[in-house]
C-alpha cells in the first residue's frame, strides 16, 4: 500500500488531535513527529492513609492511553486514562510521609511530581481524642463517657454500644504499652 503525502498529513493530524503527539515547526519533518512528554501538576485529593484505598484524580498535561502511575514507588494497579489532562487511580499501600508521583507514557516519557501525594499514619480506635498518641487524655475521655449508650461514641472502643469499664480497660492497657 502506497502512502500518499495528504495521507501522512491526515494521519500526523489525527495523531495530534489524539494527543499522541505534538504538532511540529513549520520548519519540521512531517514524518518524525515530536515525542511528547506528560506534565503532573496536581494530585486531589493528595492525603490517604498508609493502607492506601483512596481514588484520586492526577491533573497534568500530555497523559496518553495506558500510562503506568506509581506512588511512593509503589505500582497503583488500575489507572483509568479519563482524557490527556487527567487520570484516576486507587492509592496503593504506602509508608507515612511525603512522597513522589510519578506518570509514565506508554512511550517512555515520564514526568514526577516531588512530594506530590502523603500518606498519613492509620487511627487507633483507643486514640480517643484523635490527637496522635494513646494517653492519659483518652483515659479520661472515655471515663467521662461510662455509661453512655449509642453509635458513634469516641469512648466505646469495642464497639458494642456502651461505654462501660470494659472500654475504660482496653484504652488503659494500650496506654500502657505505649
Amino acid at each position: 500500500m502506497r502512502l500518499t503525502e495528504g495521507t501522512i498529513h491526515l494521519l500526523c493530524l489525527v495523531l495530534i488531535v489524539m494527543g499522541v503527539v505534538a504538532p511540529l515547526d513549520s520548519d519540521a519533518n512531517p514524518m518524525s513527529p515530536q515525542v511528547v512528554t506528560p506534565t503532573l501538576t496536581r494530585v486531589e485529593p493528595d492525603n490517604d492513609t498508609i493502607t492506601g484505598g483512596a481514588t484520586v484524580q492526577i491533573i497534568g498535561e500530555n497523559f496518553q492511553d495506558g500510562a503506568t502511575v506509581t506512588i511512593g514507588g509503589n505500582a497503583v494497579s488500575n489507572v483509568i486514562f479519563v482524557s490527556p489532562t487527567e487520570l484516576m487511580v486507587e492509592v496503593p499501600a504506602g509508608s507515612a510521609g511525603s512522597t513522589d508521583v510519578v506518570v509514565t507514557n506508554p512511550d517512555g516519557n515520564s514526568d514526577t511530581l516531588v512530594d506530590g501525594f502523603t500518606y498519613t499514619p492509620e487511627s487507633s480506635p483507643y486514640d480517643v481524642t484523635q490527637d496522635g498518641a494513646i494517653n492519659i487524655l483518652d483515659l479520661v475521655r472515655t471515663a467521662s463517657q461510662l455509661g453512655e449508650t449509642g453509635e458513634g461514641l469516641s469512648g466505646d472502643v469495642n464497639e458494642d454500644g456502651v461505654v462501660n469499664i470494659l472500654d475504660l480497660v482496653a484504652v488503659a492497657n494500650q496506654f500502657s504499652q505505649g
